[in-house]
């Protein structure tokens, strides 16, 4: 006898579903890392994290596009620091540092033999940075590695609203 499919449609239209249904459980993520900040006023929390606040490493996303657009600008290393299944389409030249948690190994190999001095923007896109389980994390991680330019890209809503239906440049 044959066991029902959980999920019984296939093709283009299941992979949006599993796209919609990694974004619902991201978003519930990002609403109890949100909810736990403020319970805990842990060294993670929006306001500060390693010592510097996040607020201020704020980069607006017309500004990287700019700098991304200008073949004389000095590039910055970019890092997507979300889930994996969100990396689809991304900033040119991004690289997939993963998200929290085991992300944060990840992470830290693709950087550990750079210059302290590196320009980094970091960025998830699954929800606004102030609510972001995957931002706080990567940025403390960072500062605590000693990088002294890392900035979080500005995403008020989420990568699709702010980058992508902006016109900002993607890569599949």
């Amino acid at each position: 006898m044959r066991t029902p499919d959980l999920l019984p449609v296939h093709g283009p239209a299941r992979g949006l579903l599993v796209l919609l249904a990694a974004l619902a459980l991201s978003a519930t993520a990002c609403q109890k890392a949100d909810a736990g900040s403020e319970k805990t006023g842990s060294a993670e929390s929006p306001s500060k994290v390693a010592g510097k606040p996040l607020r201020e490493a704020m980069l607006p996303p017309a500004d990287l596009a700019k700098t991304l657009a200008d073949p004389a600008a000095k590039k910055p290393l970019i890092l997507f620091v979300g889930p994996e299944q969100l990396f689809v389409k991304h900033i040119p030249a991004a690289k997939n540092a993963g998200e929290a948690g085991e992300g944060v190994e990840t992470l830290v190999k693709l950087v550990s033999s750079l210059p302290r001095d590196t320009d980094v923007v970091i960025y998830c896109g699954c929800c606004p940075p102030r609510n972001c389980p995957n931002i706080k994390p990567a940025y403390a991680k960072l500062l605590e590695l000693g990088f002294t330019s890392v900035r979080a890209l500005d995403l008020p809503q989420n990568f699709r609203a702010d980058w992508r239906e902006k016109g900002y440049p993607v890569e599949p």
